[in-house]
């Protein structure tokens, strides 16, 4: 006979002492080996009993500890984390909103984001078990989208958050060519940089916090010369956004063309991100931001299958105004007022002919206006989560010289 020591679990060590048998010789390996397995097997069973009852915690040795219930959760697979399937999704995201507690919204979109799928036919799935995709609404995006899988997953995407903000915000819609995917992320980091305290978890910066001298109301009331010929190398262009209040009215408004046609922009955008570039780098010289810029738009993702596409979501309980309604080319619109003018322009048909739609109602927004801490969110979706792209552009702006 032999004496054989048995120890537990390092991480029960605490509650039970090391286990003395006495064994045959012979089958000693055998007879340990199944002992231990039925040791292991019954505290396992008992531990994962006991978790789910989140009676008592459990300390290791870094002095850390962690609720049982918590690590059941892992060891389960049922943590919060987990990916919530359709039907879940929509339930809980209602049940959100029927309580309407300070942060809901925030909630319903990280979980929003945790069941969202890489694979496009997964999502696909998703999108229609929630109910954004329908008998009513597939045929129509699908239409939009030119029949185009990744842009038509990132309308319903966008329908699926306006749905979580529409009563408490207006929700507009940008569209963006994949070759600018670089930009918001370009500019959130230099903003960071500047700002490390700065809460830009909600919101992507379409463009730099600076503004020209003009205001709100030199664009929002003064028609004439002001609108007319802006272009990207002139004062005050930056200051104004183009957006729509929906996509599902006519194929010629700007949100849907950039995100599903994704051409290039022609946009000469290089001269105003230099300028932000330098504000946060004031040291480095003209050649090394030039550089640095080139570096970070050879890491933007190449052949996307389609274009990016942006939710600007405006509170509505704000008293200053950050967007008009406006003509083609940002003219501010003449036509009757209203008190919640997104409403109507989301109900609105323009028609020539019959059925024919030809336009679609605009809207600018003031950039400088727009700040994450007066509320403003911006949410940018895309077929491609291009973490590639944010690690080129630190690489990139860690070699500048640092003010």
């Amino acid at each position: 006979m032999a004496a054989v020591t048995i120890k537990p679990p390092s991480f029960l060590s605490q509650y039970h002492n090391d286990i003395v048998c006495k064994v045959p010789t012979l089958p000693l390996k055998l007879f340990v080996g199944v002992v231990t397995f039925w040791i292991y097997a019954l505290l396992g069973v008992g531990y994962l009993a006991g978790c789910l009852k989140d009676r008592v915690s459990l300390c290791f040795s870094d002095g850390s500890c962690e609720k049982t219930a918590d690590l059941c959760e892992a060891l389960l697979g049922t943590a919060k984390n987990k990916p919530l399937s359709g039907r879940e999704l929509h339930a809980k995201i209602e049940e959100l909103r029927a309580q309407n507690q300070d942060g809901w919204q925030d909630e319903a979109i990280e979980l929003i984001h945790q069941s969202r799928n890489k694979d496009p036919d997964a999502e696909l799935l998703r999108l229609r078990a929630v109910g954004i995709l329908n008998p009513a609404t597939e045929p129509a995006l699908t239409k939009k989208a030119k029949y185009n899988k990744h842009a038509l997953i990132v309308l319903a995407q966008a329908l699926e958050m306006q749905s979580v903000y529409k009563d408490t915000h207006y929700v507009f819609f940008h569209g963006q060519p994949s070759n600018c995917t670089y930009l918001p992320r370009l500019l959130k980091a230099l903003e960071k940089a500047k700002n490390p305290d700065a809460d830009l978890s909600r919101f992507e910066m379409l463009r730099p916090f600076a503004g020209s001298a003009k205001g709100f109301t030199d664009y929002s009331e003064n028609s004439g010369q002001l609108m007319l010929g802006l272009d990207a190398t002139k004062e005050g262009s930056q200051d104004l956004l183009s957006v729509n209040a929906s996509f599902d009215i006519t194929p010629y408004e700007s949100a849907t063309h950039f995100l599903v046609e994704n051409k290039p922009s022609r946009r000469k955008i290089d001269t105003s991100t230099l300028a932000a570039m330098k504000e946060a780098y004031p040291k480095a010289s003209d050649a090394q931001l030039m550089s640095c810029l080139e570096k970070i738009k050879s890491a933007n993702p190449q052949n996307a299958p389609c274009g990016n596409l942006f939710l600007v979501c405006v509170p509505k309980d704000q008293p200053q105004p950050v967007f008009y309604r406006s003509e083609p080319y940002g003219l501010p619109f003449k036509g009757d007022g209203t008190q919640d003018p997104v409403l109507k322009a989301q109900s609105e048909r323009v028609l020539l002919g019959g059925d024919r739609v030809i336009a679609a109602p605009q809207y600018r927004i003031y950039m400088p206006g727009l700040r994450p801490e007066k509320g403003h969110q911006v949410h940018c979706l895309s077929a491609e989560a291009p973490s590639d792209l944010d690690r080129a552009i630190q690489k990139a702006l860690s070699e500048l010289p640092k003010s």
